[in-house]
């Protein structure tokens, strides 16, 4: 059969007419596909004592396992580096969840002497057209906060309820927007 064993253990001899109950704890595969399963316990399953009736050895449990949720990814989309004002996207994959939930974006300006928050978009999950994945998508406008240890560096957590993803070490850096150049030289 296809069954999977999800645990083994040795007892005593029960004796004839004698029943047991234990108490034991399984865990289910992490690649276990969402549905119905049963969980069975058989008792001498490979037959090794002979038995008048072989047929109250087995018991079963039905059991469903959900589809797991989860916020798989979250990233800045795109270059690291950016100016003040620039248009900068993120993104998150999830999974488990109904297209339509809301998810907010919490923005964090990285710092030494502790994160401070700096802004937070809210978005909501959507499937994407090519790739058929569950994700959400929000835009942010770069801030160029003064830091003492140099130019801000941000990231965010995506967070849904109680699931939370970080966008990790990989932080967005901003720069000042540039000052154009004034060419006096030239004055009518």
């Amino acid at each position: 059969s296809n069954d999977t064993c999800l645990d083994e253990d040795s007892q005593f001899s029960i004796g004839a007419g004698n029943t047991n109950s234990e108490t034991t704890f399984i865990s289910i595969p992490d690649d276990t596909e969402p549905g119905t399963y049963f969980i069975g316990v058989f008792a001498d399953y490979k037959g090794a004592i002979a038995e008048s009736d072989e047929s109250n050895n087995t018991s079963a449990i039905e059991i469903t396992v959900p589809a797991p949720v989860d916020i798989v990814v979250a990233k800045w989309v795109g270059a690291l580096e950016r100016l003040e004002n620039d248009s900068v996207d993120m993104f998150a994959e999830v999974r488990g969840f109904d297209v339509g939930t809301a998810i907010k974006f919490h923005i964090y300006e990285d710092d030494l002497a502790g994160d401070d928050p700096v802004e937070t978009l809210l978005a909501y999950v959507e499937q994407d057209e090519v790739s058929g994945k569950l994700v959400a998508k929000a835009s942010w406008n770069a801030k160029y906060i003064e830091d003492i240890s140099g130019h801000p560096e941000y990231y965010f957590n995506a967070v849904i309820g109680s699931h939370k993803k970080s966008s990790g070490s990989s932080t967005l850096t901003v720069l000042p927007a540039s000052v154009p150049d004034i060419d006096f030289t030239h004055v009518d």
